[in-house]
C-alpha cells in the first residue's frame, strides 16, 4: 500500500514529530482557503451548445500554478493522523489551478470536460471513522481523476470521506451535458443540489439555500451574477460574456484570478491580477498517454494567448519554488510565520509519493 509517510522512520521516537509536522503542513493548506465570507464566486451558463463555467479567485495572495495531471498515476491522500489516507490510481487526466502545491487544487477541468471548483463556506462533515479519507482539496483532485460526469461525482460523494483539517468548503460541479450540482455538507449530512433544487447556477460563500436569498438583496454579488446568467442568450459570444459576469462581481485587487471553462470544447481561458493578458489552454494540446510527464506553468507567467507550448515538465524543484513563494506571500500578510523549511520538505515527500506511474493496466481504487 502506498503511504505518504513511506520515506519516514516512524519509530516511537519520531512519531510525535511526524504528527506535529503533518498538522503544520495541513495548516498551510488550510490558510490557502481561509478566506472571508465575501471571497470568490462561481457560475455556469447552460444554453444550447454553450456550456461555460466562470470563477473568480478572490484572496490576498495571488501565487499559484497550472498543473497538467496525467492518467494512471498512483495517488495517496494527504490527511491528518490518525485518519487513514485513501489510495487510488488516476483514470483521467486534468488541468488544475493550485495555489500552493501539486495535488491540492482549488479547481480544474478533466479530459472529459468535468469541472469542479471549491469555495469557502460553512460545513459539518459526517463522521465515518471506518472509511479512508481525503482532505478538502484532494476531494477535487480525486473526482477529476476518477469521474467523467456530474452524476458520477454525485454518486461518489457519499462514499468518499473528507477529513477536514480547518477550513469548511463546498463545491460547484458541471459537465458538458449541461448538468451541474452543488455538493455541501450541512448538519453532518451530504446535501446535493441539482436540477429543480439548483434553480440558479451561481454559488458564492454561504450554503446554497442562503446564497439563494441574496438574489433579492440589492447589489449583492450573487444577485448581479444571477441576473447576468439569466439574461444570457445565444446571440452573445459565451466566453467574453462570462468574463463580463466575472468583472461585474470582481473585488478590485482582491480578485487574483479569473478563469472561464468552455466545457464542450475542453478549453480554459484565464487572466490574473499580475498578468491581465488573456491566456488559453486547450486540453487537446497535451499527450495523456501513460508515462507522459506531468506539466506545469506559473499562473502569473508573462505569456499571452495559447499556452500549449509554454508548459514545462513538472519537477520537484518547481514545486519547492512555488511553496517557497507562497510562504513568502503568506508571511508578508502576517500568516504562517512559524512554518520552517523542514515542514516544506515534509510536504515535498508527500507530493512526491503521488507521482508514481502505475505499472498495471487497470485503474484502481482502494478504500
Amino acid at each position: 500500500m502506498l503511504r505518504p509517510w513511506a520515506s519516514f522512520d516512524l519509530t516511537p521516537k519520531t512519531h510525535y514529530t511526524f504528527l506535529m509536522r503533518t498538522r503544520l503542513a495541513l495548516c498551510i493548506c488550510a490558510t490557502i482557503l481561509a478566506m472571508p465570507a465575501s471571497a470568490c464566486l462561481t457560475f455556469c451558463i447552460n444554453q444550447g451548445t454553450n456550456q461555460v463555467y466562470g470563477r473568480n479567485f478572490d484572496w490576498d495572495v495571488g501565487t499559484g500554478a497550472v498543473f497538467v495531471n496525467q492518467r494512471q498515476v498512483k495517488k495517496v491522500a494527504f490527511v491528518l493522523p490518525p485518519a487513514m489516507p485513501l489510495n487510488w490510481t488516476s483514470r483521467y487526466a486534468s488541468v488544475t489551478f493550485n495555489q500552493f502545491s501539486k495535488e491540492v487544487p482549488v479547481g480544474g477541468m478533466n479530459e472529459h470536460g468535468l469541472v469542479i471548483e471549491c469555495l469557502v463556506s460553512t460545513a459539518q462533515h459526517p463522521s465515518s471513522a471506518h472509511q479512508k479519507a481525503v482532505n478538502e482539496l484532494q476531494w477535487i483532485q480525486y473526482h477529476l481523476d476518477m469521474c467523467k460526469t456530474v452524476d458520477e461525482v454525485v454518486a461518489s460523494a457519499g462514499r468518499i470521506r473528507i477529513n477536514p483539517y480547518a477550513v469548511r468548503i463546498h463545491y460547484f460541479i458541471a459537465d458538458p451535458s449541461g448538468r451541474s450540482a452543488v455538493v455541501e455538507f450541512i448538519g453532518g449530512k451530504l446535501v446535493v443540489r441539482t436540477k429543480e433544487t439548483l434553480p440558479v447556477n451561481v454559488l458564492a460563500n454561504r450554503p446554497y439555500h442562503q446564497d439563494l436569498q441574496l438574489q433579492f438583496v440589492q447589489n449583492s454579488r450573487f444577485r448581479r451574477a444571477a441576473n447576468m446568467v439569466k439574461a444570457y442568450d445565444e446571440t452573445q459570444e459565451p466566453i467574453p460574456y462570462a468574463f463580463k459576469v466575472l468583472d461585474q462581481v470582481a473585488q478590485n485587487d482582491y480578485t487574483k484570478w479569473q478563469v472561464v471553462y468552455d466545457l464542450s470544447k475542453k478549453r480554459i481561458q484565464f487572466r490574473t491580477r499580475r498578468n491581465n493578458q488573456l491566456r488559453s489552454i486547450d486540453l487537446s494540446d497535451f499527450d495523456f498517454v501513460r508515462g507522459s510527464d506531468a506539466m506545469v506553468l506559473n499562473v502569473n507567467s508573462r505569456d499571452r494567448g495559447p499556452l500549449g507550448g509554454k508548459f514545462k515538465p513538472y519537477t520537484v524543484q518547481f514545486n519547492d519554488s512555488l511553496m517557497s513563494e507562497c510562504l513568502r506571500e503568506f508571511r508578508k500578510a502576517g500568516m504562517m510565520s512559524h512554518i520552517t523549511p523542514q515542514h516544506v520538505r515534509y510536504i515535498r515527500a508527500v507530493v512526491a509519493s503521488c507521482n508514481k506511474v502505475d505499472s498495471g493496466t487497470k485503474p484502481e481504487i482502494r478504500n
